[in-house]
């Protein structure tokens, strides 16, 4: 994932997908603007698609603002003799 967004850019670009879901659950809207950018759906499906893609986006930028790595769900096995 490209880190060239900030973490509050994202975090307002899935808050207007999320409430855009909301107000159109059907997806009739095909399409929102937030921040300045236009975003574009061709159905409800899409839309839950980019909900998802900005959703991982923003969990990314916040683990990168904690200082975590990029290895979620892997451990480390130290064998000491």
């Amino acid at each position: 994932m490209s880190t060239s967004i900030s973490l509050s850019d994202a975090q307002e670009i899935l808050d207007g997908l999320i409430r855009a879901q909301k107000e159109d659950p059907i997806g009739a809207l095909n399409g929102i603007t937030v921040g300045g950018r236009s975003y574009s759906f061709k159905s409800a499906d899409d839309l839950i698609k980019m909900i998802n893609y900005w959703t991982g986006m923003v969990s990314q930028l916040k683990r990168n603002a904690v200082g975590a790595d990029n290895t979620f769900g892997r451990s480390a096995a130290i064998f000491v003799r």
